[in-house]
């Protein structure tokens, strides 16, 4: 199991640079990513960890897009682009309900 709480068999390294707010989030949500968070400056900080998957790094990431920079895994950033393009694609798929 990841940090995420995603289990899988396979693993995938990804390399996160955030900032501070981003940082705050992510140990709110995700306590067990404290050991994998360097920071590198007084607003920034790297997570480096290996993850089963890429739904809840890639949640996580949906719901900070400007202040999370993806520096490692093409996967991932490919993951991202695919879950932006299909949002763009359904724009009214959850807003039928009143």
């Amino acid at each position: 199991m990841d940090i995420f709480r995603i289990s899988s068999f396979e693993q995938f390294p990804v390399k996160l640079k955030m900032n501070l707010c981003a940082t705050n989030l992510l140990l709110e949500e995700y306590p067990l990513s404290e050991k994998y968070l360097k920071n590198t400056d007084h607003n920034e900080w790297v997570l480096e960890t290996m993850v089963c998957g890429f739904e809840g790094v890639g949640r996580f990431i949906m719901g900070l897009l400007p202040d999370i920079e993806i520096v490692e895994s093409e996967k991932l950033k490919q993951f991202i682009r695919e879950k932006v393009k299909m949002a763009f694609y359904f724009p009214t798929r959850f807003t039928n309900y009143q």
